[in-house]
């Protein structure tokens, strides 16, 4: 009950939050499915970042283990231990934040997601610590069209995307 209740929060959410955005730009939908299959719970957040060409366009804000806040690259928090509270860093991004319960598998439509925006998910442990940072992103004039994570043993397991 509480995954189909975290499910339509962040659906009406990214629903409420893209509708006045719909009719200035082409869109479409994406879907993402996240699979814990730990004893854990976890907490995911989702973010929409319009106008990336490049990973290298969005930084993330986060906390070190040392306490120092910082902004950092894809490649630095990807699946780096030692951060935690990470956060796209950009005025204009859309996001949502819900806990993926033990043994759960919720899958999202994520609406009005333009040809040039990427969708980034953040994984972390209840306290707030990093596991994984996911940027599925294609090259060229593909688009990235469904996401895939699967959380096991601690950590993220395996993740995939499809580039159509």
């Amino acid at each position: 009950m509480q995954a189909t209740r975290s499910a339509l929060v962040l659906l009406v959410a990214f629903a409420l939050v893209t509708a006045g955005c719909s009719v200035l730009q082409s869109s479409d939908s994406r879907t993402a499915t996240f699979e814990n299959r730990d004893s854990t719970a976890y907490n995911l957040s989702a973010y929409v970042v319009p106008n990336v060409d490049d990973r290298s366009d969005v930084l993330f804000r986060a906390t070190t283990d040392n306490r120092s806040d910082g902004l950092f690259a894809y490649t630095e928090v990807q699946w780096a231990y030692g951060y935690r509270n990470v956060t796209v860093d950009d005025d204009g991004v859309r996001g949502e934040r819900f806990t993926l319960s033990p043994n759960e598998t919720t899958s999202v439509t994520i609406e009005n997601v333009t040809a040039d925006a990427a969708v980034v998910y953040v994984v972390e442990r209840s306290n707030g610590s990093l596991v994984h940072v996911g940027f599925p992103f294609c090259d060229g004039e593909n688009s990235v069209e469904d996401y895939h994570l699967s959380l096991d043993d601690g950590g993220a397991d395996s993740w995939s995307h499809e580039c159509l």
